[in-house]
């Protein structure tokens, strides 16, 4: 009773002392307190009071890659290493590090063979989701094998970073580990696989122990994919060496079950909606485009499923206790391939080598097995033809027409094909001009074959952007323009504007990596627009194949420009680099521009704080990156920095955030 007649007291005295502060208060005050309340509020509850809650927010958490895997459960109770393979009464733990969810679906895919071909079970565990200390008592009776993903400037994944720290820095032994690794990297970047090298640096300084040899994979080269399958076959092969193991040929067991409801439904009634979306300037689109509808009807056909296609079925894991599936549970089989599943995607050799158990006949099992086991008769068939699993079913089907694919499982092409995944978008328009609207900047440019160029493979998102209505910008004739509703949703980036507009910005972009660039010119000029004082200094340069029909927002661009000047509130410079120009003009690059401005460059970078931002394809991105060392040692001749001195300023420019990098390919 004390206790309530004592917060009744408070309360009144609050409410007295209010009174007393809305008496001296007057109309601007009370806006001022308001907004302040709401911004307690707002932190206090993180946003969810009012907030409606995003009903694709769930797929930023998505790992799509699972669904092709049977992973192990893992007690949760203990993260002890050791134990957890105790638990599960497994051989090996397979460890994972990834950033995209590329190296996670390898350890699965890794496990699913350890226990195929050497009936060895394996434990599939995040690298991160482990003590790492208990790694330093894994017996020896123990294997580990490490998928180890590298991004960015020679990055750990951000699941990785905790590990490679532990192990660089740990006094305890690991002598008693007896492991092997494989890395995911791209030779384009300058430091090609650098988290894998760091990794097995410090592992053999703890005296790890390689027991079978470490293997890298090149995106550069389209390598990723090829050089696993041969790292895994030579690891298992090791693997079987070292324990005296047999190799079985690999059989198929399903880790789904699918249920047919039979229940009919039109399959636009499970179609996903556009969601209004907010954004900053800088931020990213992750768009989930649908297959063509010629793709979706070849596979249908392909495996005899015409009559089955708008019947519901269930999907669901035979392991109870795997719920990561990232199909819907409910859902039609047109709408799984059109919606959900990578069925345009390519086809690997590792594929057909599993495909061959399905083989109608002897003659088509021959063929699988040559392309499968022959690298070169691979690449070659790939140079000439354009292949999806739907398109090499087809492909026997011609040369035998009696053969039929319909005696293949739906769980075993359910799980061959990867989840559909989203594509990312830098977004070409700023918040603050076009808060509700969104524009994004894509090329439609089908890949014409190595060997046959007259065939061409097409984006799967960027053709399918290009039939749907534009969200921001006009166009002359819609025609032929489908409106739809898209299925996207924001990524937040860190490729933002300095804090302050005062600071001058220098950008670098080739063809539509000048999407954020153009959000980036916008936002100033509005700023510049608003304000008394003038805004930094801005220089863009800007490349592309020709003046006439590919530089992209040029109207626009030049018109902030001129009228930039006119107020003398914002000095936009705009340099451009043409590399198939109509005239007599050179064939320029956009790293010669900036190489020709390069001390002009230095000054800003150097002496006025400016911030350096690169968008595009990752060779250019290197290109320019080694102009703006030279301009930058140059400029520091005399104070005799060196590669070391300016390897040390580029990583604390970056970690300022005054170099930001946007790249791909």
């Amino acid at each position: 009773m004390s206790t309530m007649k004592a917060n009744a007291l408070s309360s009144t005295m609050l409410q007295a002392r209010l009174h007393d502060i809305s008496a001296q208060l007057g109309y601007f005050d009370y806006v001022v307190l308001v907004l302040l309340l709401l911004a307690g509020v707002s932190v206090a509850g993180k946003g969810k009071l009012w907030q409606k809650q995003d009903p694709y927010y769930y797929k930023f958490f998505e790992r799509p890659q699972l669904l092709a895997e049977e992973p192990v459960s893992i007690n949760k109770q203990t993260r002890d290493i050791t134990k957890l393979l105790e638990e599960e009464d497994a051989d090996v733990a397979v460890l994972w590090a990834s950033q995209s969810g590329t190296a996670e679906g390898f350890a699965r895919r890794l496990a699913r063979d350890f226990y195929q071909r050497l009936r060895l079970k394996a434990l599939v565990v995040d690298i991160d989701d482990f003590e790492h200390d208990s790694l330093c008592h894994l017996p020896r009776s123990k294997l580990a094998v490490f998928v180890v993903s590298t991004y960015g400037e020679g990055e750990p994944s951000d699941n990785g970073v905790a590990f490679l720290k532990w192990v660089q820095t740990t006094t305890m032994s690991l002598t008693n580990v007896q492991y092997s690794a494989f890395g995911l990297g791209n030779s384009n970047y300058r430091l090609y696989n650098q988290a894998l090298f760091e990794f097995a640096e410090a592992m053999g300084k703890r005296g790890a122990f390689v027991y079978a040899e470490i293997g890298k994979g090149d995106e550069a080269k389209h390598g990723t994919e090829e050089g696993f399958a041969e790292r895994k076959n030579q690891l298992l092969s090791t693997t079987a060496s070292l324990l005296g193991l047999p190799e079985h040929d690999p059989i198929y067991e399903p880790a789904i079950q699918i249920t047919d409801l039979n229940i009919s439904e039109d399959d636009s009634s499970l179609k996903q909606r556009f969601q209004t979306i907010k954004y900053k300037t800088g931020d990213h689109l992750a768009v989930w485009p649908t297959n063509p509808e010629v793709e979706v009807a070849r596979i249908i056909s392909v495996l005899g499923l015409q009559n089955r296609q708008d019947f519901i079925v269930q999907i669901t894991p035979r392991d109870s206790n795997n719920n990561k599936s990232k199909l819907p549970e409910i859902t039609t089989l047109k709408t799984l391939f059109k919606n959900h599943l990578e069925i345009s995607g390519p086809l690997s050799r590792e594929l057909l080598s599993t495909l061959m158990q399905f083989a109608p006949n002897d003659a088509v099992k021959s063929f699988l097995k040559v392309l499968s086991s022959d690298k070169a008769a691979f690449a070659s068939f790939n140079a000439q033809n354009h292949m999806t699993l739907a398109r090499i079913l087809e492909y026997t089907q011609q040369l035998d027409q009696s053969i039929s694919w319909s005696h293949v499982p739906l769980t075993f092409v359910i799980e061959a094909l990867q989840p559909m995944s989203p594509r990312y978008y830098s977004i070409s328009s700023s918040s603050i001009i076009s808060p509700r609207r969104i524009a994004i900047t894509v090329s439609v440019k089908p890949t014409p074959l190595t060997s046959n160029p007259p065939v061409t493979i097409p984006g799967l998102t960027s053709t399918y952007l290009s039939t749907v209505h534009p969200l921001s910008l006009a166009i002359a004739d819609t025609s032929s323009i489908t409106p739809s509703l898209l299925t996207c949703q924001i990524r937040p980036s860190k490729f933002k504007l300095p804090a302050s507009p005062a600071t001058p910005i220098i950008m670098v972009a080739a063809g539509t990596g000048v999407a954020p660039f153009r959000a980036f010119i916008q936002q100033r000029a509005r700023i510049a627009s608003n304000s008394t004082n003038p805004v930094g200094e801005a220089i863009l340069f800007f490349g592309c194949q020709n003046h006439n029909t590919d530089f992209l927002y040029q109207d626009e661009l030049e018109s902030i420009r001129n009228n930039a000047h006119v107020h003398a509130k914002m000095d936009l410079d705009i340099i451009t680099a043409f590399s198939r120009p109509h005239d007599s003009q050179k064939k320029m690059y956009v790293q010669h521009r900036v190489a020709e401005h390069s001390k002009r460059l230095a000054e800003l970078l150097l002496e006025q704080d400016a911030a350096l931002y690169i968008c595009g394809a990752v060779t250019m991105a290197k290109a320019v990156g080694q102009e703006v060392e030279k301009a930058v040692l140059q400029a520091k001749k005399e104070a005799e920095w060196d590669a070391e001195r300016y390897a040390s300023w580029r990583t604390e420019r970056k970690k300022a955030r005054r170099w930001c990098e946007d790249v791909w390919g």
